[in-house]
């Protein structure tokens, strides 16, 4: 985690003037963790842009708090996405809410039962986390768009990056300099 937080962090200070988003995916939540730890320390970042696919609980989490830790994983093209609870994200719940917290989620996997946010505890949304289900049916649409339009190519997993990107864009209509961190570097 640290060296990517010594990445992100000195990507977003060398290319942004000022505050940025940050779009990733989550198949860990490595990335994400290294995001919000540069986020805490100060680097101006304004959004964190998390991509999942269909197998992750983030989303639900994210607007709802809630994690299924029982739901099916079904296999796609993508398998370092292909996790219903990210690894690591323990770590995020932690730094967000503490270690009780942290102790009941886990508690909730083990006994594979359903884990829910409290009503006091404010959802993840509100800590300015945008969460999109970026289907693996749109990849290959993500990846010749961009190649169509800058002449470049990207892999897949930077992809789902780009496709929550074009979510968030689409929802908030709104923009500014985002990076995007695919899963193997920035």
């Amino acid at each position: 985690v640290a060296i990517r937080i010594a990445l992100i962090a000195a990507s977003v200070l060398r290319l942004a003037e000022k505050e940025s988003d940050v779009a990733v995916n989550c198949g860990d939540f490595e990335q994400v963790l290294a995001v919000y730890y540069c986020r805490k320390m100060g680097v101006p970042i304004r959004k964190i842009l998390i991509a999942c696919n269909e197998n992750s609980n983030i989303w639900d989490f994210v607007y709802r708090g809630t994690i299924h830790s029982n739901a099916s994983l079904q296999n796609t093209a993508y398998p370092a996405l292909d996790k219903v609870i990210p690894d690591l994200f323990e770590a995020y719940l932690f730094l967000s809410y503490g270690q009780e917290e942290t102790q009941r989620f886990l508690n909730a996997v083990a006994d594979k039962q359903d884990y829910q946010l409290t009503e006091q505890m404010a959802l993840p949304a509100n800590d300015d986390l945008f969460v999109s289900v970026v289907g693996q049916e749109r990849i290959p649409a993500v990846i010749n768009s961009f190649r169509t339009n800058n002449g470049l190519f990207i892999n897949p997993y930077t992809a789902f990056s780009l496709g929550v990107l074009q979510d968030y864009r689409a929802k908030a209509g709104e923009s500014c300099l985002t990076l995007i961190f695919e899963e193997a570097a920035p």
